[in-house]
C-alpha cells in the first residue's frame, strides 16, 4: 500500500507519480544474496589526477557536477551551496563521459557524468549527472562535523586508538523542519515528473518491511531508517528511486536518485 500526494502543492512541486487517488506500486523483488554494501554503477576510467590536468571531458564533467549542485541549492534540495573543490584530494573520482546508455539493477541510465570529490565547505558529494538533460541522476552527500554540532548519543567507534564519535550535521543537508512530501515535491519539480508516490520498502535481507512513511514525517526523522521507496509518474516504467540518511562516526549521510546504499 502507498501514498499518492498531489502534485499542486506549491509552483515548487517536486515528484512524479500521479497525484490522488490509491493504488499499489509494484513490489520490489526480495533479495536473495547476502547483505552487501552496494555502490552505484562502476565508474568509467577513474581519474585521480589534481585539477589542472584535467582533461577537457573531466573539465566538462566538473562543470556540470557543479551546475546540478547550484540548482539543488537554488530549488532548496539542499541548504547548503557545495562547491567542488579538487585541490587538497589527489584520489578524487571524475570520469570521462559515458556516451552510450547503461542499465543499473533493470533501470536504463543515459549517458552521464560521475564526479565523487570533496567541496570548498568540508564535506564530500558523489553525484551522477545526466549529460543531456544536467540533472542528478543520484547524490550522496557527507558532511562533516563542525564545532557546535551536537554530539548523539551513540557508542564510538575506536579506531587504531582514536575514538570517533556519532555527530548530527543534519542542518547542513536540509532544512531541520523539511517534510517529506515536500522534499519528494521538490524532486518532482527538479527531475520535470508529473506526481511521486511514497510506497512501502521490501528488503528481505534487512528485514525490511515497511508501510510509506506519512507525507508529514520530517526528513530528519527518517535517518537511520529503511531506504524510502519512491515512483515517478513519467519515470521509467516500475523503477523506483530512493530517499536514505544515516549518521556514521564523524559523518552525517544523505543520499537521493536511482540507488540506495545496502545490498
Amino acid at each position: 500500500m502507498k501514498k499518492h500526494y498531489s502534485l499542486c502543492l506549491l509552483l515548487c512541486t517536486a515528484l512524479l507519480l500521479t497525484a490522488c487517488g490509491t493504488s499499489s506500486a509494484p513490489e520490489q523483488p526480495a533479495a536473495t544474496d547476502a547483505p552487501v554494501i552496494t555502490e552505484a554503477p562502476t565508474p568509467v576510467e577513474e581519474s585521480a589526477v589534481p585539477e589542472d590536468s584535467l582533461t577537457e571531458e573531466q573539465e566538462a564533467a566538473l562543470t556540470a557536477a557543479q551546475a546540478a549542485l547550484d540548482e539543488l541549492y537554488e530549488l532548496g534540495l539542499l541548504s547548503t551551496h557545495h562547491h567542488l573543490d579538487l585541490s587538497p584530494h589527489d584520489h578524487a573520482e571524475i570520469t570521462e563521459p559515458n556516451k552510450k546508455a547503461t542499465s543499473f539493477n533493470d533501470r536504463l541510465l543515459p549517458p552521464c557524468y560521475y564526479v565523487n570529490c570533496s567541496t570548498e565547505e568540508g564535506n564530500w558529494i558523489a553525484v551522477y549527472v545526466s549529460i543531456d538533460s544536467g540533472k542528478a541522476l543520484a547524490c550522496s552527500i557527507a558532511t562533516r562535523p563542525q564545532e557546535g554540532d551536537p554530539k548523539l548519543e551513540k557508542e564510538p567507534i575506536d579506531m587504531d586508538g582514536r575514538k570517533l564519535y556519532f555527530y548530527d550535521s543534519f542542518e547542513r543537508v536540509m532544512r531541520e523542519d523539511m517534510t517529506l512530501e515536500e522534499y519528494c515535491t521538490l524532486l518532482n519539480e527538479y527531475w520535470g515528473f508529473d506526481g511521486c508516490t511514497i510506497s512501502g520498502t521490501q528488503y528481505a535481507d534487512y528485514g525490511y518491511d515497511t508501510q510509506p512513511p506519512a507525507g508529514d514525517t520530517l526528513m530528519k526523522e527518517l535517518m537511520g531508517q529503511p531506504f524510502v521507496t519512491l515512483y515517478f509518474e513519467g519515470d521509467q516504467e516500475d523503477m523506483p528511486m530512493f530517499l536514505e540518511g544515516n549518521y556514521f562516526p564523524e559523518d552525517t549521510h544523505f543520499n537521493f536518485g536511482f540507488f540506495h546504499m545496502v545490498g
